[in-house]
């Protein structure tokens, strides 16, 4: 379910000791083999940033993890909602859920970014996303 990158990660966070290239930096090595094995994330410069406490709104930019589409019956409208649930890892082993209220092809991209609201409820976590970019 998971891409490549997100296995491999997990495993090198555990202490599992895998060989790669040790001579490229990490965004090198994962452009060539789509994950990394330094211990310091992907990308420095990701991020999950409230930029107004009251209403929750933030920002993001994250490494994709993994997607999924889903389509649910809106009984309010009496039409389908389409989504696009599409994780991102944005730091070593800390993941968020991004819900975009469309269905959007992430399969030919790797780094998602945008703006949307914090969504919290029983200890889970997730961004309702009014605007979003990848590459």
């Amino acid at each position: 379910m998971y891409r490549k990158w997100v296995y491999i990660r997990e495993a090198i966070n555990s202490g599992v000791k895998i060989i790669g290239d040790d001579k490229l930096d990490n965004v090198k090595h994962f452009e060539k083999y789509n994950y990394w094995i330094k211990q310091d994330f992907f990308d420095k410069d990701m991020y999950v940033d409230i930029i107004d406490d009251n209403k929750l709104s933030c920002v993001f930019k994250g490494l994709i993890a993994c997607y999924k589409f889903y389509k649910k019956f809106n009984l309010k409208t009496k039409k389908y909602d389409f989504l696009t649930f599409v994780t991102i890892g944005y730091k070593n082993s800390v993941y968020i859920d991004i819900i975009i209220k469309k269905w959007i092809s992430v399969k030919n991209f790797n780094i998602c970014y945008g703006d949307g609201y914090l969504f919290l409820k029983n200890g889970y976590a997730s961004i309702n996303v009014n605007n979003i970019k990848f590459n």
